[in-house]
């Protein structure tokens, strides 16, 4: 059996605190914005996994802000606030937490360059290893 990767970018795992923005329709009360804090377990240049005690649904639309160090010495940082959709999701074994497979939508080449040279960056360092 062969393994074919499928992915556009590639992943590399991180551990990077972010903030989502999501409007949520129930029947009752109509649509509501709600903002949560969220862990970013892997980044790649087309998306990301997030963990969360907050349910999503798949094809929720959120909005995802993290900043990154760009460079070494992390004097220059570049705060990130991204358009995104919900892939999928699985619970984890932490009782109310989820983890979701999300997309950037429409990326602008810049700032998804910005995010692939701190991943190179990064992967060069040896700080953490490639998925």
């Amino acid at each position: 059996m062969q393994f074919v990767e499928k992915r556009e970018f590639f992943r590399l795992n991180v551990e990077i605190p972010a903030h989502i923005n999501f409007f949520s329709n129930d029947n009752e009360n109509g649509i509501k914005s709600f903002s949560t804090t969220a862990l970013i377990r892997d980044l790649s240049g087309n998306g990301l996994k997030l963990e969360t005690n907050t349910f999503l649904k798949e094809k929720n639309k959120l909005s995802v802000r993290f900043s990154l160090p760009l460079n070494e010495r992390k004097k220059i940082v570049h705060d990130f606030f991204l358009t995104a959709q919900v892939r999928r999701k699985k619970n984890i074994e932490r009782k109310n937490f989820y983890e979701y497979g999300v997309k950037f939508l429409d990326i602008i080449p810049s700032l998804q360059d910005k995010i692939i040279k701190f991943l190179f960056d990064l992967q060069i360092s040896s700080r953490y290893h490639v998925r």
